[in-house]
């Protein structure tokens, strides 16, 4: 068994995954109410898990009585190794594996000390990979550009991705998402690093924000300085852009209602400025996953991981997120044909911690001769360009 964890700005899970069934078997979300207390958190997990098998019968009961063999924890910030800082609820936290890893023998001496940390997008991106052995549930994701069918072939309610239909062609994905700050993660199939599967996270967002439309351009213009994508795209981004629309109506500035109550009022009432807003975001999003698609050479998927947009209405999302996505000065027609998909599983991140920690624990260990400290040049995917514009560049 595999105790998988995700901590983001707002939002705590904790899950045991059995790799047998490949599933997720006891899962919980603390309390955020109370002091972050990592190590009281996973004692109260870890108690509710005993229960969990103490109530299980006794031909449903895992072989090895459920121990602990391994734990990865998925965290938003950049990792260290031995720990991990992160913002949660407006304070700064670290999370060291050597405190983890004493709470696991707190709890039951027989549990495995061993523990990793992850990026939080790095573990979005093994969840991709999960999806991509298993198949993707069609369940867990709404399209935003193109159909799921677009991937590949629709085997009962998955998807088999056209990755394993064409084993000749080199596969990129990209995963990206605006919330609390905007992280992003290239997914080269078939790259690894020191004996696992290499995800190419990135600082994409915190590039230069690009006007492209009339609104962007105004928008900058009343902000009068750089912007980078996530000044925009996040929740303070949502604040911002929403007083900039009151501005233009000659209306007070309010920066008291939340990114979710701008949402809220998009769709509820009379609050032109929040409709505004809401549209600037989706088309904002749709802009970026256009630019990163030709940046990273994305020719697989690109998944968007997001509780805001989840709270988008689905039809408004996509309309305008199109309006963006493929209006680049070139390759806007390949782009366009690429599948967009959000993630509705909040246990995605979960899924990626424990294909981690199967390929850690099953795979080959990094030796003298083949450890590199240096993530290698992956081979990315064909270039978008065609040989005719290729050989018009050179020239």
């Amino acid at each position: 068994m595999y105790l998988t964890g995700y901590i983001a700005s707002e939002n705590i899970k904790f899950g045991v995954f059995n790799p047998t069934t490949q599933k997720i078997v006891y899962k919980r979300t603390p309390d955020l109410s109370k002091d972050f207390d990592l190590e009281k958190m996973l004692l109260d997990f870890l108690d509710g898990y005993k229960g969990y098998l103490q109530s299980l019968d006794e031909k449903l009961k895992p072989a090895n009585g459920g121990i602990i063999q391994y734990t990865v924890i998925a965290a938003g910030g950049p990792t260290g190794g031995e720990k991990l800082t992160i913002s949660h609820l407006g304070s700064n936290i670290t999370i060291k594996v050597e405190d983890i890893g004493k709470a696991m023998k707190r709890s039951n001496s027989n549990y495995s000390s061993r523990v990793s940390l992850l990026n939080d997008f790095e573990s979005l991106g093994y969840g991709i990979l999960f999806c991509d052995d298993n198949g993707f549930p069609k369940s867990d994701f709404r399209a935003i550009n193109g159909t799921l069918k677009d991937m590949g072939r629709e085997r009962d309610d998955k998807i088999i991705t056209q990755r394993y239909l064409d084993k000749q062609k080199k596969y990129k994905s990209l995963i990206l998402g605006p919330d609390k700050g905007l992280g992003m993660a290239g997914v080269p199939y078939g790259v690894e690093w020191n004996g696992l599967p290499y995800i190419e996270t990135s600082e994409g967002g915190h590039g230069t924000f690009s006007p492209e439309w009339e609104d962007a351009v105004n928008l900058v213009q009343y902000i009068q300085k750089v912007q980078s994508n996530e000044d925009f795209l996040s929740h303070r981004g949502i604040q911002e852009i929403y007083n900039y629309f009151l501005f233009e109506k000659e209306y007070s500035p309010n920066y008291k209602l939340s990114y979710r109550e701008i949402i809220a009022n998009a769709f509820g009432g009379n609050d032109n400025p929040a409709v505004s807003t809401v549209r600037f975001i989706c088309e904002a999003v749709g802009a970026l996953c256009g630019n990163m698609a030709n940046i990273f050479n994305c020719n697989q998927s690109i998944f968007l991981w997001s509780e805001t947009l989840q709270e988008i209405r689905l039809p408004f999302l996509k309309h305008h997120f199109q309006r963006r996505f493929s209006a680049r000065p070139r390759h806007g027609e390949t782009i366009g044909k690429l599948p967009v998909l959000l993630i509705d599983n909040n246990e995605f991140p979960l899924y990626g911690c424990a294909y981690y920690a199967v390929k850690k624990d099953r795979g080959t260990p990094p030796t003298e001769e083949n450890f590199s400290p240096v993530p290698p040049t992956p081979p990315f995917p064909e270039t978008l360009l065609n040989p005719e514009e290729e050989n018009e560049s050179e020239s």
